[in-house]
């Protein structure tokens, strides 16, 4: 499968696999900014998906090793979307918008992600056709608890 990349950006890296077995692209910081609170790192591409497929963004798992930051973040990039890909990073509350806060006052090596690194992967996936429909019962499953009935 093709994909078509656009560069929106002058500091534009393209994405990358880090290994035959990665299942998803890595994707590099071209420039970042504040808004609201939040930090939002600019791709620097824009992309035409074929069509029936869609893009998942999602935080690179090391990001809480190497910054101390979680970050729960999942973007859906649908298979008509032709703007410039962002990645944002929003605190969830006082306390982690506070920290933002001193983040953006101090200099940029304080920044999680700074121009050049790579900052979140993205995945490539097919929209199934499903269809809904309203039923008055469910089959019946060990997980009938809801949240957190695994226990810990």
């Amino acid at each position: 499968m093709d994909l078509k990349i656009k560069k929106e950006h002058k500091n534009f890296k393209m994405p990358t696999k880090a290994t035959r077995g990665s299942a998803g692209f890595d994707c590099y910081v071209a420039d970042y900014f504040f808004s609201d609170g939040s930090l939002w790192y600019n791709l620097g591409f824009s992309m035409e998906l074929p069509e029936g497929y869609f893009a998942l963004v999602t935080s690179r798992s090391s990001i809480v090793k190497t910054s101390g930051i979680q970050a729960n973040c999942v973007g859906v990039i649908d298979t008509d979307y032709r703007g410039i890909w962002h990645f944002v990073m929003r605190p969830l509350n006082k306390w982690s918008e506070q920290l933002i806060g001193e983040i953006v006052q101090k200099e940029d090596n304080l920044i999680p992600y700074n121009i050049g690194d790579r900052c979140c992967q993205f995945f490539v996936l097919p929209i199934l056709d499903i269809t809904l429909s309203e039923h008055s019962s469910l089959t019946s499953t060990n997980r009938n608890g809801g949240f957190g009935s695994t226990g810990k």
